[in-house]
């Protein structure tokens, strides 16, 4: 009887710790190589358990998928804290939220379990075929945003990442997690020749997309500067985010940036304002402050901001190019937005 229970809380236990080991390889942390471990691990630990039927296989990609992401996604949580009505929704944040993410890894190892898993080589091309094509679907859930694709841990190493100009990312999500998976072949049942071909074969694509990539940057290097005929300035106040839950001076709040922009009349500058500074009004209601700008700037100066903007009724994250009156020249309205992070859901 305690054989049993231990066999059936491990089914939880080394999944969900090969999920949440997993999820460093994510920035900011980016290790990467325990990606060559843990997926290994995930898939030889698939077919070991694959004899017990296709809702075990199903439980240990969910289980895997809920550990990943409860590690990865915690940053929903600080959304949430700010406004006393939404704390209520930190645990759903922080547990649902992760469960149901972790769903896709269990229809992974579920479609899995419809094959003949075994400890060869087409173990390997069914498990990344399957988990990159069911990440590309969760890619699509939640108004479109692709929620920590495990290609995510390339992120912090350029030269790898040269490669996307060509096949793009979820096909380079399908070749990493292939790449991912080749010393499972260690453990399969081949013979030493062969899993040293596959191991070698794997070290060589790795090291020619690494030189590749060092390759194209170096060139990137080599294009010849062109001296700008104008000033870029970034302006970024120390605002804490609850000044957004007040109700503050908006006056104050543009003659503020505008003193830390020092223009200067005579010098050609774009000025780049905080998103969210002015967190109190719509962009249909900045014309009110149009003597600010006026004022302050000139006709060779340029502002961008990220301000919301209402258009048929809709509310929008936008970003916007000034002139010196104020008026708009430019307008972008960002499609897609981070859920939790630019909206509550």
């Amino acid at each position: 009887m305690t054989l049993f229970l231990q066999n059936k809380i491990l089914i939880y236990i080394i999944p969900f710790i090969l999920g949440l080991i997993t999820s460093f390889s994510l920035p900011p942390y980016s290790f990467f190589f325990i990606n060559f471990i843990t997926f290994p691990l995930l898939l030889i630990y698939l077919i070991s358990n694959y004899h017990k039927g296709k809702w075990t296989s199903f439980k240990i990609g969910w289980i895997f998928g809920f550990g990943y992401f409860i590690s990865n996604l915690y940053w929903i949580t600080n959304a949430l804290t700010f406004e006393e009505n939404f704390k209520p929704l930190i645990p759903i944040a922080l547990v649902l939220i992760p469960l149901f993410l972790g769903f896709f890894y269990g229809i992974t190892t579920l479609a899995c379990s419809f094959f003949s898993l075994n400890k060869k080589f087409s173990s390997i091309l069914i498990f990344s075929f399957f988990i990159s094509l069911i990440e590309f679907v969760r890619s699509f859930i939640l108004g479109g945003f692709p929620w920590n694709l495990i290609v995510y841990s390339w992120t912090d190493y350029l030269p790898f990442l040269q490669i996307l100009s060509f096949i793009g990312t979820y096909s380079f999500n399908l070749l990493s997690i292939t790449i991912f998976l080749i010393p499972t072949i260690i453990l399969f049942n081949h013979r030493k020749i062969t899993k040293l071909i596959f191991l070698l074969f794997t070290i060589v694509i790795l090291t020619i997309n690494f030189f590749y990539g060092s390759l194209i940057l170096k060139n990137n290097k080599k294009i010849n500067e062109n001296a700008l005929n104008f000033v870029i300035k970034i302006i970024s106040p120390k605002i804490d985010i609850n000044r957004f839950f007040k109700d503050e001076n908006i006056e104050k709040i543009i003659l503020e940036l505008v003193k830390l922009s020092n223009p200067n009349s005579l010098e050609k500058t774009i000025f780049i304002f905080p998103e969210g500074a002015l967190s109190n009004i719509y962009l249909e209601d900045l014309k009110n402050y149009s003597y600010i700008f006026s004022e302050n700037y000139s006709d060779h100066h340029k502002i961008f901001i990220g301000i919301n903007s209402i258009e048929e009724e809709k509310v929008f994250n936008s970003m916007v190019v000034l002139d010196k009156d104020a008026n708009i020249l430019e307008k972008y309205n960002k499609n897609k937005l981070v859920p939790f992070g630019e909206f509550y859901l």
